[in-house]
């Protein structure tokens, strides 16, 4: 309510303090918004709990999802509002198929991430590759993703997270556009978006050192720390798996 009554003032007002108003609310939204319940946090928090992860990496995954939803929901708006002519409600409408897709693809980089794991403990398991490594013994010893998190696990997490828009952002843009002032509900949503990145990114930071600490704490080294890790990764894919197909049947349920 308080948006809407900020968008009036720019759209009857025109004065940059009601703007500026309308993008401090937004930003107050996103921040507080994203510390609730949501999806793209449990995703984000099961990856980097269980995947070894640099923080900087922990940080643009946070920060890349958030921006990216904020993106999605501009160009969901601005294609069906502006090039399709779509009702305001048809164009909501559209923000379900993409969090139905966002679940989809949540179970397939689950199933993904828990494939190669699953593939190395069962080879291990029966000997396969089983030749001594000489760096066993050491600190750099490989952990759940051997090069540090690949882009094309980071990119895929991104992607499930961010595929999906925030509806408060999508009917902010959709208000803005009913009284023609769609600049500033652009500007609404960068903010709204900069605010969930900063909640997040903060989210995304007590994760990557819960992991260390418990890495640390169980002090395991060499053969050991490689198969507990490879079976902390297994058991992230298969929760990221099961976040899916959850989402998916309450999203079934609501419809």
């Amino acid at each position: 309510v308080e948006r809407a009554g900020a968008i009036r003032d720019v759209r009857h007002q025109h004065a940059w303090a009601a703007f500026w108003g309308l993008v401090t609310l937004s930003f107050a939204y996103g921040v507080f918004h994203a510390a609730g319940p949501g999806h793209g946090k449990v995703v984000l928090s099961a990856y980097l709990l269980t995947h070894r992860t640099r923080l900087k990496r922990g940080l643009i995954m946070a920060t890349a999802s958030a921006a990216l939803q904020g993106i999605v929901a501009i160009a969901l708006v601005e294609t069906f509002i502006v090039l399709m002519g779509w009702t305001h409600r048809q164009a909501f409408g559209a923000v379900g198929t993409m969090e139905s897709a966002s679940y989809a693809l949540i179970t397939i980089v689950g199933i993904g991430l828990a494939f190669r794991p699953l593939q190395t403990l069962w080879r291990g398991r029966n000997g396969a590759g089983g030749h001594h490594d000489p760096h066993a013994g050491h600190s750099h010893a490989v952990l759940p993703d051997a090069t540090d998190a690949r882009s094309r696990s980071i990119a895929a997490v991104v992607l499930s997270i961010g595929i999906r828009p925030c509806s408060g952002a999508v009917l902010v843009l959709l208000f803005a556009h009913a009284l023609q002032i769609r600049a500033a509900g652009i500007g609404a949503v960068g903010a709204m978006s900069f605010g969930t990145a900063l909640t997040v990114a903060s989210l995304a930071l007590l994760a990557v050192y819960a992991r260390r600490a418990a890495s640390s704490i169980a002090n395991l080294d060499g053969q050991h720390l490689e198969n507990t890790a490879k079976l902390i990764a297994l058991v992230g894919g298969v929760l990221l798996a099961a976040l899916g197909e959850i989402g998916r049947a309450a999203w079934r349920e609501r419809e």
